[in-house]
């Protein structure tokens, strides 16, 4: 008969050389995964910060848009309110020039006083 130390020597050996080559590729497997959950995560990150660098940039160009929305506003708006007090200045000079006795000298300043609230700082008096 054949000595078991023998017959089982092969089958070990063969046994060794499988939980090896196992044992390689499930670190190479391992390594592999590490390597593309690191690239994911970089991947991640870049484009987060791409995000916020775009979400920055239309923050930025949405806050001057609306700066130069409220310039352009309050620049129509003084046109208008100078277009009106020239108007009121006009009546108010037809007015005071239709009954002389109503006028007592205080035509101009009279409408100074009271258009003068609506001006503008540094507002020019009727054109």
């Amino acid at each position: 008969m054949s000595d078991p130390a023998s017959v089982s020597a092969p089958s070990n050996d063969a046994s060794l050389d499988a939980l090896r080559q196992l044992k390689a590729a499930e670190s190479a497997w391992a390594e592999k995964i590490a390597k593309a959950k690191a690239d994911a995560e970089a991947e991640l990150a870049a484009l987060k910060a791409a995000a916020e660098e775009a979400f920055q940039k239309a923050k930025a160009d949405a806050e001057k848009a609306r700066a130069e929305r409220v310039q352009d506003a309050k620049f129509k708006a003084d046109v208008e309110a100078e277009g009106v007090l020239r108007d009121g200045e006009k009546e108010a000079a037809k007015v005071a020039s239709s009954d002389p006795a109503r006028d007592r000298g205080f035509g101009p300043k009279a409408i100074d006083a009271v258009l003068g609230a609506f001006r503008a700082p540094g507002g020019k008096k009727g054109a």
